[in-house]
């Protein structure tokens, strides 16, 4: 009975034996497959990000100016008349989209504000006669109907002017900013132009002194997905 106990006792130890071998054999294999596997990760992550300062890098060289939309201007509505006719000539009229141009955020002496623009226009007629050239009118927006006399980049030079003897002697000026608003030209935009329309706009533009030709790269508040 004893030797049948012993003989039992060595196959289990010889079984837990052959177990732990296995299992050992198992589980170096397992850490070198995953040595292996975050070996080629890592390399594949380096790769990745080597192609990507690559293609970023390439994207840099390659931006610039967009030479497929540029904008024209400004124009007043006679202005703009005028070079309709050429646009359709040229067959470039399509491509045109006609955008406000807009006043720069400044501060002004300002009088106003008047129920219609009949007070406005009369007050612009006093204020010349008095000597005083640099007033508009203004006749939409939020501080429409009023008389622009004065403009300044500063709340101080706009109270300084108002506080001088060279404002026109009229109850109810007073210094307010006036933030951006449509003035009374406007600018054309064109949209998706090909090189060949593009050369003919550029003749069309050095026949218009006075305006600009610009990239809608570099013009405000153009959105690149409008081009």
């Amino acid at each position: 009975m004893r030797a049948l106990i012993n003989v039992v006792l060595l196959l289990a130890i010889a079984a837990v034996g052959c177990y732990i071998a296995v299992f050992d054999e198992y589980f170096s294999r397992e850490v070198e497959v995953r040595q292996q596997i975050s070996v080629k990760l890592i390399g594949s992550d380096a790769e990745m990000r080597a192609r990507a300062e690559k293609e970023s890098t390439k994207t840099d060289a390659a931006s610039g100016p967009d030479l497929s939309c540029f904008v024209w201007g400004p124009f007043s509505d006679k202005g703009l008349m005028q070079v309709r006719g050429m646009l359709e000539q040229n067959r470039l009229l399509e491509q045109a989209e006609i955008v406000d141009r807009f006043l720069p955020d400044r501060w002004i002496v300002y009088l106003g504000r008047f129920h219609t623009d009949t007070a406005v226009r009369a007050f612009m007629k006093q204020f010349r006669q008095q000597g005083i050239k640099h007033v508009r009118a203004i006749v939409r927006g939020d501080l429409a109907y009023g008389v622009e006399i004065a403009s300044f980049d500063t709340k101080k030079e706009a109270e300084d002017f108002l506080a001088s003897n060279k404002v026109p002697d009229v109850k109810g000026l007073r210094v307010t900013n006036r933030l951006g608003e449509p003035s009374d030209s406007v600018d054309l935009v064109f949209n998706h132009l090909s090189e060949e329309q593009r050369d003919v706009l550029f003749g069309l533009w050095k026949k218009r002194p006075g305006t600009q030709l610009q990239s809608c790269t570099f013009y405000p508040g153009r959105a690149s997905s409008d081009r």
